[in-house]
């Protein structure tokens, strides 16, 4: 089983819409590298949380091949680690959660925590897009998708700087993030974050 690190890293796959066509080195894209093979990052959600949304993923029948399956675990998660109650994430909430997981990590807390910032004013311009999108089905009860998109966001922003401490400077990590630097890539609303 994918832990929910992974899911959620995948997830940023889902948003990501690659353009630039146009530059030569960017018509080949870069081979597939998951991004935990490159950045080492701790798990996000405790094993308490995680236990708990596994549970309420059964109860409410979602299995991980569900199309809803990853925004409502996350929903689950961020409500059980106490970052939300309802849709808004509360920013001081979320700094006080990783405070305490990633409580070793100073480097990591600080651009978790821009990134988080930075990912969560696009929310009101995502929800906007995804209404208008008659493809993308109604959430069930207790799911946001909004908070798929600010958490994968901020985890996408994670990765592509991050801290040398977790980074495995394998060559196939080094052309993966040179590829990622040098295409023109946004997470649905660009996520720039300058650390």
């Amino acid at each position: 089983m994918r832990s929910k690190l992974q899911l959620l890293l995948l997830i940023v796959v889902l948003f990501m819409d690659l353009t630039n066509a146009n530059s030569e080195e960017c018509t080949k894209r870069a081979e597939f590298v998951h991004p935990q093979t490159c950045c080492s990052l701790p798990e996000f959600f405790t094993l308490e949380v995680r236990k708990a949304c596994n549970e309420e993923m059964a109860a409410i029948n979602l299995v991980e091949k569900n199309e809803t399956y990853s925004s409502c675990y996350i929903s689950c998660g961020l409500r059980n680690a106490g970052i939300t109650d309802g849709e808004e994430i509360v920013l001081e909430k979320f700094n006080n959660y990783i405070d305490v997981v990633f409580k070793d990590h100073k480097e990591l807390r600080l651009l978790a925590s821009e990134a988080f910032s930075n990912c969560s004013k696009q929310v009101g311009e995502y929800n906007e897009r995804i209404s208008k999108d008659s493809n993308v089905p109604p959430a069930p009860p207790g799911c946001t998708y909004s908070h798929a998109f600010a958490l994968s966001c901020a985890a996408k922003i994670v990765v592509d700087n991050c801290p040398a401490s977790l980074w495995n400077d394998k060559q196939e990590c080094k052309e993966a993030r040179d590829y990622f630097k040098q295409c023109r890539y946004h997470v649905w609303m660009t996520a720039d974050v300058k650390i």
